[in-house]
């Protein structure tokens, strides 16, 4: 696969997510899982020859909807 432009790896990285139920979470957010949240951890480096090496990590999580707590009571 090559990843031509930054729509093209956004679209690669939504991708290659856990497959989370739409009733059930949330959507992909870029903060910590909580109880009974899905997360992904997502690595990311730039190499060039004109700039310094530069590396981010982010955690993403979908968290369990409230919908689903309150049709069970």
């Amino acid at each position: 696969m090559v990843i031509t432009d930054a729509k093209a790896l956004l679209a690669w990285i939504e991708a290659s997510l856990p497959e989370v139920a739409p009733a059930a979470f949330g959507p992909w957010l870029a903060e910590p899982a909580g109880p009974g949240a899905v997360s992904a951890v997502v690595h990311v480096r730039i190499e060039s020859a004109a700039r310094p090496t530069r590396s981010i990590i982010v955690t993403l999580s979908a968290h369990p909807t409230t919908d689903n707590d309150s049709a069970s009571s």
